[in-house]
């Protein structure tokens, strides 16, 4: 469980691109793996069944041969007939058998390394239809096995061929896909920013169609920026009308208090008032 959560965190921090690349990767290598599979399994089973063919037809050209001697029980013409089949391809053994399973003549390979073998045995059939013996053929599968570790080597360059084109094309795709959806994120960062920010219509029908609505909102965005800009200027130069006004009105009463109190000083010092502008009481004596 928990390398599964860590696969799945592992994937989620993948850009969007990588993840595209994986996804095509991914099927791609099992159908790959899985045809290459197949095909060599039925490569491999054809050419075993082309060794057989092979070792069946030698077998049934010494029973041929091996029919008259072994009717006279000559073993000396066996002999000779069993080594002359190991003298074919791929043969490491031939052996005749009577139909007692006594084995009369038997040849094998000295000039190449035994290995894996595959035996054939048919009948020797005399004249009036009776069985009066068997060969035994074992042929090498050499052949095979070469064909096998070729196989692998095949498998390996086409597995690697295959995931390099289509590593390349996901990364064409993915970048075809992805690139207009970061020039839209950093375009989403621009006017989060404030900035006016525009994007150009390219890519998939479906990422055309969200860069033209990103587009409509940036400007219907930028065009209510503008409006709010427009009446907090007009807000401000008419709240800095108002305080001009009030500083004249403020600077108007200054001056008339001013003025009234240069008139009451002048008429206190005329009539001998008191400082509060009343006339003081004479003292009677």
């Amino acid at each position: 469980m928990n390398w599964n959560l860590r696969f799945l965190r592992g994937l989620a921090r993948l850009t969007f691109a990588q993840q595209l690349i994986l996804l095509a990767l991914v099927p791609a290598t099992a159908a790959t793996l899985a045809a290459i599979a197949v095909l060599t399994r039925q490569h491999l089973g054809n050419l075993t069944e082309l060794m057989r063919a092979n070792a069946q037809t030698v077998a049934l050209q010494v029973a041929t041969v091996a029919q008259a001697p072994l009717s006279r029980m000559d073993r000396w013409a066996l002999q000779r007939t069993a080594q002359s089949g190991t003298y074919q391809p791929h043969v490491q053994q031939v052996q005749i058998w009577t139909e007692d399973g006594e084995i009369v003549a038997n040849s094998e390979t000295v000039d190449r390394m035994r290995g894996e073998g595959l035996q054939v045995v048919v009948p020797i059939v005399a004249d009036d239809g009776r069985h009066n013996g068997k060969v035994m053929v074992e042929i090498s599968l050499s052949a095979v096995q070469s064909a096998r570790r070729s196989v692998w080597l095949n498998v390996v360059l086409v597995l690697a061929i295959s995931l390099f084109g289509v590593g390349l094309a996901g990364w064409w795709a993915a970048r075809r896909i992805s690139e207009p959806i970061r020039a839209l994120g950093d375009a989403v960062d621009r006017l989060g920013a404030g900035q006016d920010a525009s994007v150009a219509i390219e890519g998939t029908s479906e990422v055309r169609h969200l860069q033209h609505g990103f587009n409509q909102a940036a400007r219907a965005l930028a065009e209510s920026r503008r409006l709010l800009q427009s009446r907090i200027n007009e807000a401000t130069a008419e709240l800095a009308r108002k305080n001009q006004q009030l500083e004249v009105a403020s600077q108007a009463k200054t001056r008339l208090l001013a003025a009234a109190s240069t008139t009451c000083a002048s008429r206190c010092t005329r009539s001998r008032c008191s400082p509060t502008g009343w006339p003081t009481a004479r003292p009677t004596r």
